[in-house]
């Protein structure tokens, strides 16, 4: 059994066959991504910035129903999430800096900000952390956002949108089309470091990956992700 970002990034092979325009349009997304939020120039360290990211997702997720969390609470959580991902080393991680508590009080109020925007409206529930049950080969995942039809991951790196990105945003897609657990009709990717994101019909993206329809990228992905002699 492997993960979403393992099946994403390692089954290259794979991935040319089911999502072969993938790099071509996600350079495409990059020039075009929309903007919500000016870029923040944060001071943390790259080898601290996963574990930071954590902190402030976690944090805008516990705030959106107890507005008075904080970061401690945040912390336990992301170092238990941390550890969930086959990171042992997160019972070892020093708690933040006062320079790393402004970042991460900084990526909080734009992610919040975010979803507080994009969610308006009564129909737009929020669901943090969606979970997608297991297909094939892959276990059971959870996602980052999903608000209304449409499921978000928010990747806080200082660097632009990647086609490994799109790979993992589709697998809990066809994930999601195999369970018929959501109702999910656009997906897109959210950067509350860069303030920027996009998001777009399944459709759309599917047709711009491979040229297919959704169902049909999602059918192939479940009928691979299901048979065992997948290749890499």
């Amino acid at each position: 059994m492997i993960s979403e970002i393992s099946f994403a990034t390692q089954y290259t092979s794979l991935w040319h066959i089911l999502a072969p325009n993938s790099e071509r349009f996600v350079r495409r997304l990059d020039l075009s991504v929309d903007r919500y939020d000016a870029e923040h120039s944060l001071l943390d360290s790259p080898d601290r910035r996963g574990f930071l990211n954590e902190i402030a997702f976690q944090l805008t997720r516990l705030k959106q129903n107890q507005p008075e969390a904080a970061i401690p609470d945040a912390l336990v959580i992301a170092k238990e999430r941390l550890a969930l991902l086959d990171r042992p080393q997160s019972d070892g991680l020093a708690d933040p800096s006062p320079h790393e508590t402004e970042s991460i009080l900084a990526l909080e109020r734009s992610l919040s900000g975010f979803v507080r925007e994009a969610s308006r409206g009564d129909a737009n529930v929020v669901v943090f952390e969606p979970a997608f049950p297991g297909c094939g080969l892959l276990n059971a995942s959870i996602g980052d956002i999903l608000i209304g039809d449409a499921l978000y991951e928010v990747k806080a790196g200082d660097r632009l949108f990647r086609s490994t990105d799109l790979r993992q945003l589709v697998t809990y897609c066809a994930m999601n089309f195999a369970a018929r657990k959501y109702c999910v009709r656009r997906a897109g990717c959210i950067n509350p470091r860069r303030g920027t994101y996009f998001v777009l019909d399944l459709e759309i993206i599917a047709h711009e990956l491979g040229g297919k329809s959704s169902p049909e990228l999602f059918s192939e992905i479940v009928y691979h992700l299901s048979n065992s002699g997948v290749s890499r």
